[in-house]
């Protein structure tokens, strides 16, 4: 327990620190009538898969390390959900996004100290 307690500190501190502010372009990694998703290519390569399944309409990502957190940020910067993963892949289905515009998947990595943003477009 005490050191569930410490880990959620520190991701805490890391959330309280982290701009979301940045602009991210680059590369591609989904582009569909649904949704589209893109990274700054200096992080491209942690991703080892990105695909949008359209009969349920979830987004999914595997990637090279274990992604300990995924965040869900608005336009506005405000974080609107956390979510612990504890794995290297994750699902994310496009009704957890409140509505259509445009979003930030964060992704908190094992070993990585900044957390690791995607933009997320929604239609």
């Amino acid at each position: 327990m005490k050191y569930l307690l410490t880990i959620t500190f520190a991701v805490l501190v890391l959330v309280l620190n982290a701009s979301v502010d940045l602009p991210i372009s680059g590369s591609t990694l989904i582009e569909t009538e649904a949704v589209e998703v893109s990274v700054d290519a200096s992080i491209a390569k942690l991703f080892k898969k990105a695909e949008f399944n359209n009969n349920k309409g979830c987004l999914s990502f595997t990637l090279e390390g274990q992604i300990e957190f995924i965040q869900i940020v608005n336009a506005e910067g405000e974080l609107k959900y956390q979510l612990p993963v504890f794995a290297n892949s994750v699902n994310i289905c496009k009704k957890i996004f409140p509505g259509e515009g445009e979003f930030k998947l964060g992704f908190m990595i094992d070993g990585q100290s900044e957390v690791q943003f995607t933009d997320v477009t929604v239609k």
